[in-house]
């Protein structure tokens, strides 16, 4: 059976009208080096524009237990 994990990262303002984005890629790199395979993203909160402001990685690995 596998086990899933989701890691809630919100977008941070850089400026009045854009958002970034960067620690994701050190999360993604920490969940690989713990033996986690990078399933993907869930928009989990949009501005009424449609933009992202929170996701979800997922990430997943067997359960030996």
């Amino acid at each position: 059976m596998k086990k899933y994990v989701y890691v809630n990262v919100e977008y941070k303002m850089k400026d009045m009208v854009m958002a970034s984005l960067l620690e994701h890629r050190d999360i993604i790199d920490e969940y690989i080096c713990k033996g986690y395979d990078y399933v993907g993203m869930i928009p989990t909160e949009m501005n009424t524009h449609g933009c992202y402001r929170k996701i979800d990685l997922i990430f997943s690995k067997e359960d030996n237990e």
